[in-house]
């Protein structure tokens, strides 16, 4: 059995206990898994622990992605209000930066300006 086949095998479900340690004795990494989840199954505050520090990385994750496309949103925004300033065509500026031309006259209405 490849070391692939005995993963799926583990992860699988579909073993008996017994047929599980047997994939545990060959395979070192299986059986570290295996005493993990022991672990985690029989403490009930270290899994509680455990599920709120993936909760919590799961929600950093998510806030970092949002912070990022929140800046390219303003630095798309930036360009579109400098190339408003520098009086570039506003179909020039929409084909750029791939905003709306509603977008684009909002932004025009920032500057006080006519477009």
């Amino acid at each position: 059995m490849k070391r692939l086949d005995r993963w799926l095998g583990y992860l699988s479900k579909k073993l008996n206990d017994e047929e599980r340690e047997v994939l545990a004795m060959a395979e070192k990494s299986i059986r570290d898994a295996m005493e993990a989840e022991k672990f985690f199954t029989q403490d009930d505050i270290k899994r509680w622990e455990y599920e709120h520090r993936e909760d919590a990385l799961r929600d950093y994750r998510s806030d970092m992605r949002a912070s990022r496309e929140e800046g390219k949103l303003e630095g798309v925004k930036a360009t579109a209000l400098e190339m408003l300033k520098n009086e570039i065509d506003i179909d020039l500026i929409v084909k750029c930066t791939k905003m709306s031309t509603g977008e684009i006259h909002e932004l025009a209405k920032q500057l006080k300006m006519q477009v």
